[in-house]
């Protein structure tokens, strides 16, 4: 790896600091990861490294897993089954593809 410059200033006094983040997800529970951030030490200059961004999404899918079993054993505890979801589903697409219909529709008749 080359020198790290401030992309503010340009300098190379750039130094690696590492922070825990707390991640969570509703009914997935939470958890910890550790990112990275670059620091100007001439100019104070704080930058996320790139790299933080993939550590993050991976938890967050991690989580994600046990978050959506979770959800649908409740739905389905409360009487929703797999059919009425799927229909709910359905119904929903079916609007959004309804109403992008009629912009559409809408926007050429303006034009």
């Amino acid at each position: 790896m080359g020198t790290i410059l401030c992309s503010y200033g340009g300098n190379e006094t750039v130094s690696a600091e590492e922070s825990e983040i707390r991640l969570s997800e509703p009914y997935g529970g939470t958890s910890t990861v550790l990112i990275k951030d670059k620091v100007c030490s001439h100019c104070g200059c704080v930058e996320d490294d790139v790299d933080d961004d993939l550590i993050v999404q991976k938890e967050l899918s991690v989580l994600k897993r046990p978050s959506t079993a979770k959800i649908l054993d409740a739905l389905i505890a409360t009487g929703h089954t797999d059919a009425s979801m799927e229909r709910a589903s359905k119904n929903e697409m079916t609007k959004a593809a309804l109403m992008n219909e009629i912009l559409i529709k809408e926007h050429v008749i303006q034009n």
